[in-house]
């Protein structure tokens, strides 16, 4: 996706979503390809794995519990 789009999923501005975009860059949980004057990111495997890992972590008890039903 590119910033714009991510910007307007998450409601945030762009140059917010730009810099967050660096940062999981350094960190290796994302990457970026140019397709013309676009650049587009996406989440490298340890960030799918870890994206993975927290949205399965239940937000509390409750929701574990209805989900276990």
């Amino acid at each position: 996706m590119c910033v714009c789009d991510l910007s307007w999923v998450v409601g945030r501005q762009d140059k917010i979503v730009s810099h967050h975009l660096r940062l999981l860059k350094s960190a290796r949980v994302a990457t970026s390809r140019k397709d013309g004057k676009m650049v587009l990111y996406s989440l490298t495997e340890s960030g799918a794995s870890l994206l993975d890992a927290v949205v399965a972590v239940p937000a509390n008890p409750i929701s574990a519990w209805l989900r276990g039903r």
